[in-house]
């Protein structure tokens, strides 16, 4: 009969620890901090670029709230905002020359991504009485689509579907740069996270390339003729872990390399698959 009580006692003791237990690991996983969330491209609703005197939907995010600004580099307007939860642990700018993103991560508070972003307003300028500089410009110049999308459920897709239709969406590109298209897949999603048109300096070698790995398939093409980067910027991508080790081996070395009738060069490794493409400018 003792034995058998005190081994209800110990059954009891085991009950009150892991109830003790449960409940810690139940208010360490509720942590959040609360933050508004909300998208604002170029247009006439902009709620979210001054929150100050409205309540915008809010989120509950796990370590930090974050605040997306993309501005157009030559003029200073506002392109695009996001606020809502920090995934990236980025914070600080891009430097990009066309339109620069510059993600602010804050944790300090509740509704802590609540900076106003609308921009001053512009002055009249004094008229002109000096002497009139006419600048030429060189030829060669052409005009780029210039645009900008990230993933969110609610995001505008117009940069992705019909760049014409992008307000401001066009910018000059000097004949020693390049019409570019960057797109970036997420696997797991199976949803475009990243994707952009623009006027870039051309990488050494100019060549259009494809770069999958576990997570990402990377895009990455080139063009030259007036709004040539009209495109989806997709290419040929083989799978990653392709070729003669059946994907596996040191991540470092090449499995395959070979070139194919379509004048597609394929550099095969474990760890990722480049399709490299000629480039070609009119």
């Amino acid at each position: 009969m003792m034995a058998i009580k005190k081994n209800e006692r110990t059954i009891f003791h085991r009950l009150q620890w892991s109830v003790v237990l449960a409940v810690v690991l139940n208010i360490q996983g509720t942590e959040a901090i609360l933050c508004n969330r909300c998208q604002y491209s170029v247009g006439p609703l902009r709620d979210c670029v001054n929150p100050t005197n409205v309540s915008l939907p809010t989120v509950n995010c796990s370590a930090a709230c974050l605040t997306s600004v993309r501005t157009i580099v030559a003029t200073g307007d506002l392109y695009y905002i996001e606020r809502g939860c920090d995934l990236s642990g980025t914070n600080g700018c891009d430097g990009l020359p066309v339109i620069e993103q510059c993600d602010y991560k804050c944790s300090d508070r509740d509704l802590c991504n609540d900076k106003n972003y609308e921009p001053a307003p512009k002055t009249t300028p004094e008229p002109w009485t000096g002497s009139t500089t006419i600048i030429t410009e060189t030829p060669g110049t052409r005009d780029c689509y210039s645009c900008v999308y990230s993933y969110h459920p609610d995001a505008i897709t117009t940069c992705l579907d019909d760049p014409s239709a992008v307000p401001y969406g066009k910018v000059r590109c000097s004949p020693d740069r390049v019409c570019t298209i960057f797109r970036q897949w997420i696997k797991g999603e199976n949803v475009v996270r990243s994707f952009s048109r623009s006027c870039l300096p051309p990488p050494n070698p100019t060549v259009n390339s494809c770069v999958e790995d576990t997570n990402f398939i990377t895009y990455n093409t080139y063009c030259s003729p007036e709004l040539c980067n009209s495109g989806d910027g997709m290419l040929p991508c083989p799978p990653p872990g392709g070729g003669g080790d059946g994907g596996g081996g040191d991540p470092g070395k090449a499995a395959t390399i070979f070139s194919s009738s379509t004048g597609l060069i394929w550099i095969a490794t474990s760890a990722a698959v480049v399709v490299l493409s000629n480039y070609h400018s009119i």
